[in-house]
């Protein structure tokens, strides 16, 4: 009975060293300042999906180098801030990253932070720990530097199919483009600095970082009709787009470089249907 116990103590503890990818796994007894440093660097993957570790670079996000007791929305280098937060007078520390990490869009209404909520409460006091100790020179940036599972599960989405064996990306093949409502038509594309300003057939306009725009020609009979571009989300986040065109004349006459100055939206959700 003995050696049944201990080998039921042995496989239980494989167990649980086998599900540390989780997060389950590390509260199961006291964590080492080590393992909590190890775990944060996990979880900064996630976050890596749209922001940088890197001073001054900005991609989807605004870079998290500097983020501890910077007032939010001030990075000067990025441009893709909401008006909320902008707005807001929020000063970044473990008490508002607590709340902002827990429910951006209930913290700050108005936000355009699409998917960054995380719900479990231990997860979110390493993460923001981790962040705490990078920014305050505790800590190497490289520990979180690799690229990492984003963990993201594929969502709805009306870009039209997922292409198997292809990382989850989302293909715009077969979709019709005829007769697609206003808010997927484009009337104008605008470019200023790192940042395209999309204005929709309803009027709304909606910014991206460039890198996050691709531009395509469909002139099938499936494709949009000339001079009525159409927009499609090519990611499950909804921060990457495509626009598309009948031919490749209308890319010219629809992005023109020029800042514009008023308020716009933030990126398409991911939660439509297909």
């Amino acid at each position: 009975m003995r050696r049944i116990h201990i080998m039921g103590l042995t496989i239980l503890g494989l167990l649980l060293v086998g599900s540390a990818g989780g997060g389950a796994y590390y509260w199961h007894k006291r964590l080492s300042p080590e393992a909590l440093d190890l775990r944060g660097a996990q979880l900064m993957q996630n976050c890596r999906r749209c922001h940088s570790i890197e001073a001054g670079r900005g991609n989807t996000g605004p870079t998290l180098i500097g983020i501890w007791n910077r007032q939010a929305g001030s990075v000067e280098a990025y441009e893709r801030y909401s008006p909320a937060l902008r707005a807001s007078k929020v000063v970044w520390n473990a008490q508002t990253l607590d709340k902002w990490l827990k429910d951006p869009h209930g913290y700050i209404p108005g936000s355009q932070m699409n998917n960054g909520a995380i719900e479990d409460d231990k997860d979110r006091a390493i993460l923001i720990r981790w962040l705490e100790r990078a920014n305050t020179g505790l800590l190497p940036l490289e520990s979180a530097m690799g690229r990492g599972d984003y963990g993201y599960p594929p969502a709805p989405h009306t870009a039209g199919h997922l292409v198997p064996g292809m990382g989850g990306r989302l293909s715009n093949e077969h979709l019709p483009l005829k007769d697609i409502p206003p808010e997927r038509q484009v009337t104008g594309v605008s470019l200023c600095r790192d940042t395209y300003v999309v204005t929709h057939g309803d009027g709304k306009r909606v910014q991206f970082w460039e890198s996050n725009v691709r531009f395509k020609t469909d002139s099938s009979a499936e494709g949009p009709r000339p001079g009525v571009p159409a927009i499609m989300p090519s990611s499950t986040m909804g921060d990457r787009v495509t626009v598309i065109f009948t031919n490749a004349g209308e890319i010219g006459r629809f992005v023109q470089p020029r800042c514009e100055s008023a308020p716009v939206a933030r990126a398409p959700e991911s939660a439509l249907k297909r």
